[in-house]
């Protein structure tokens, strides 16, 4: 890519090759010398960077990879089913409610929802919930034995 050329709105950057590159709806330009900041998550944007030449901000190219741009897509989630945010470092990180647990992830893919089990207080992904063995009771038989009396 060529040298980022820049045009006033900052919606879209101009390359010298032709390419656009579109900025993020949730970002929020800052002056020259402040920052960046995304509206969604209030933090500072890092797929922003200064452009020395005009003295405004420049998306960076992988602000195409940005998860809070994507769309979420609508998920229908059933009795006991929930969503998956994400995969990191074999751990699936599932949203519960107001919060996010994290479990070891027992699939060789990456599912967008999973359903768990509560079995004695642990959660278990279905399918994978551990087999309850039933201690089988041996009959104990007593002999009663009694002492023969011997007669005379």
């Amino acid at each position: 890519m060529g040298k980022g050329l820049c045009f006033f709105p900052h919606f879209f950057t101009y390359y010298e090759g032709g390419d656009i590159m579109s900025m993020c709806e949730y970002c929020e330009i800052g002056s020259y010398f402040g920052f960046c900041t995304c509206t969604k998550s209030h933090e500072t944007c890092p797929f922003m960077r200064r452009c020395n030449v005009e003295h405004t901000w420049l998306p960076i190219d992988s602000m195409d990879v940005c998860r809070l741009r994507q769309p979420e897509r609508s998920i229908v989630l059933k009795n006991n089913e929930y969503k998956v945010r994400f995969e990191k470092d074999g751990d699936l990180y599932i949203e519960m409610g107001d919060y996010v647990i994290q479990k070891k992830n027992p699939y060789d893919d990456i599912p967008e929802k999973v359903t768990l089990i509560e079995v004695d207080g642990e959660l278990y992904f279905e399918g994978f919930v551990p087999q309850v063995q039933e201690e089988k009771q041996e009959e104990v038989v007593v002999k009663k034995t009694t002492k023969k009396k011997n007669k005379k």
